[in-house]
């Protein structure tokens, strides 16, 4: 087709409408998320979990006497390093908590720390004690 008979004409300008500003015809091509799912699912598998160490069986007498003197000691303040499991995938973290021991569930295996913090017991990896005076 030969368009020498209009090329040189002006744009025309609409009737019944102004033109769009230039800013938002620009809005009109940027991209959308058209898998919104797809990338969060991909930042999920990439985030690094890690796996539940088993303890040995002195490891576990040792957090046994802790917890035994933490419970008769109340005012003691100390360092729980725990596993907290991940409620996603597969694994989990490492979590230190500080404080004292408010109450222990045995039915339900928890200790609860002074700041109302639950944690499971059979999770518990390392407990040090913060009061020099109470060392064991």
């Amino acid at each position: 087709m030969d368009y020498s008979d209009i090329i040189d004409l002006p744009h025309p300008d609409p009737k019944y409408h102004p033109r769009m500003p230039i800013e938002r015809r620009a809005h009109q091509l940027m991209p959308f998320a058209s898998l919104p799912m797809y990338f969060e699912e991909l930042d999920e598998v990439k985030r690094h979990t890690s796996s539940k160490i088993e303890l040995e069986k002195d490891s576990q007498e040792q957090i046994n006497r802790s917890l035994s003197m933490l419970v008769h000691n109340r005012d003691i303040e100390a360092r729980f390093t725990w596993f907290q499991r991940d409620s996603r995938k597969e694994g989990g973290s490492y979590i230190n908590t500080t404080g004292s021991v408010k109450s222990i569930d045995t039915m339900k295996g928890t200790l609860t720390i002074s700041d109302g913090t639950v944690i499971p017991i059979n999770n518990i990896t390392e407990i040090e004690n913060l009061n020099s005076e109470f060392q064991d």
